[in-house]
């Protein structure tokens, strides 16, 4: 189609040249090298003049845009799948996790009501040994004050 186009220019362009066949070799030498310049350069980009050349022009850039697009999406799809298995693991682990958790939480709660028992009872057993234990005489006269030691001596003197 484009060859067609490029001869048909040349005839037509050759049917005007009668003027030059009476000039010299040379002037009719350098006219053709122009006009096999300006035809080059024309032709050189076609989808400047023929539409249909455009179109297809047109259609070659949209089927790379199709294709990269068509890749992204393929990308896309896999990327997807992979989000949607790591979301599953996640999710497993987050259930895991709360169950460990609450386990953990019982533990816990009874090795701190063990530990509050134990100290209560030491407590307890602390106050009954010093309120229930007598007390021996001899430690009883370290702590005596001078008014204790009045009574005492006002106390024996009677027996």
């Amino acid at each position: 189609r484009l060859s067609f186009a490029l001869l048909k220019e040349a005839r037509e362009h050759l049917e005007t040249l009668d003027q030059y066949f009476v000039a010299s070799d040379a002037v009719v030498t350098r006219h053709c090298k122009e006009f096999v310049k300006r035809l080059m350069e024309k032709f050189d980009k076609p989808e400047s003049f023929d539409q249909l050349t455009k179109a297809h022009a047109n259609i070659r850039e949209l089927e790379v845009i199709a294709e990269k697009n068509i890749s992204k999406v393929l990308v896309n799809t896999q990327n997807l799948g992979d989000l949607q298995t790591k979301t599953e693991k996640m999710r497993n682990n987050a259930a895991d996790f709360r169950s460990n958790a609450a386990e953990l939480n019982r533990i816990m709660y009874w090795r701190n009501m063990r530990l509050n028992i134990i100290i209560g009872s030491m407590v307890l057993g602390g106050l009954g040994y010093a309120y229930l234990i007598p007390v021996s005489y001899t430690h009883l006269r370290a702590h005596e004050t001078p008014e204790h030691l009045v009574c005492r001596l006002l106390l024996e003197k009677k027996k």
